[in-house]
């Protein structure tokens, strides 16, 4: 007894009568009934019922089994119950991985998931390493750069961070008079990220500014923002941040367009299509 199909389809033929009410109620063919039916007792070198015009009685082979085949199956729905319930009463654990400049894209809906679902506990991974989805380290991440192109994950676009090469009113005030007439940014200081580049502003620096024009270096982007706005070089800022937080900082240089981010919702398509995703994803869009 390999097959719990077969054991079901001898369990709606009890529970029932006949094959025909058995195959309605399953959904399926008699033909597919009588078929499973046979396997089964063949399967047990038993007779599990008797044959007859008005349709089908149980032997005492097939009193034990049913029985036992009642029990499975009350348990089957039951299972199925809390499963569903659990589904529109959402709890557990909600894991999302980002990159740790993101938290304050991310807190805000966070903030509004909880307030719908109170009995889900909301874990944020800040990290620049990339989580495996299919192992079940995160429900959602947010990536930067390339789209993801992996078959067994839904992407979906988030958004762009538009990047400017911005400077202090300080700095530009210390420059030379051939640094504030000259195109060149080779007579300017700049601000730079340590590690390998990550982000296309890096690329973009690494192939036009020499090392001896990078007179900071910090793996910590606060710190290179702070370095910015202190006056000690120019450095890349997004837009958005540069507007909300830092008005008073201005452009070196006019914004190219590859410079900018993509940054893309990544779910497993397995779990792409649970209610606690689709609800977070609802929410963040």
């Amino acid at each position: 007894m390999k097959n719990w199909d077969e054991i079901k389809y001898a369990y709606y033929v009890a529970k029932f009568g006949t094959v025909s009410a058995a195959a309605d109620a399953l959904g399926v063919h008699r033909a597919t009934v009588i078929r499973n039916v046979n396997a089964l007792e063949e399967a047990m070198e038993a007779k599990l019922f008797i044959r007859h015009s008005h349709g089908y009685s149980m032997t005492e082979a097939g009193n034990d089994l049913v029985s036992v085949a009642a029990v499975t199956q009350e348990q089957f729905d039951l299972l199925s119950d809390r499963i569903r319930n659990a589904q529109h009463n959402l709890s557990g654990e909600f894991i999302i991985t980002i990159m740790p400049y993101f938290s304050n894209l991310v807190i805000p809906t966070v903030r509004r998931f909880q307030e719908q679902f109170e009995n889900v506990k909301v874990h944020v991974i800040s990290t620049v390493e990339r989580l495996k989805l299919e192992y079940g380290e995160a429900h959602i991440a947010i990536r930067s750069g390339q789209k993801p192109e992996s078959p067994d994950n839904v992407v979906s676009h988030f958004f762009t961070s538009k990047f400017g090469l911005f400077a202090s009113p300080d700095y530009i005030a210390s420059l030379p008079k051939s640094a504030k007439k000259s195109n060149t940014l080779l007579e300017h200081r700049f601000v730079a990220r340590t590690g390998e580049a990550a982000t296309p502003f890096e690329y973009w620096m690494n192939e036009h500014i020499p090392e001896k024009n990078r007179v900071f270096m910090s793996g910590d982007v606060d710190v290179c923002k702070a370095a910015v706005r202190h006056g000690i070089g120019a450095g890349f800022i997004s837009i958005e941040e540069k507007e909300a937080k830092y008005p008073e900082l201005q452009e070196i240089l006019p914004r190219q367009d590859d410079w900018f981010i993509d940054h893309w919702l990544v779910t497993h398509r397995d779990v792409h299509h649970t209610e606690k995703v689709q609800a977070f994803i609802k929410l963040m869009n």
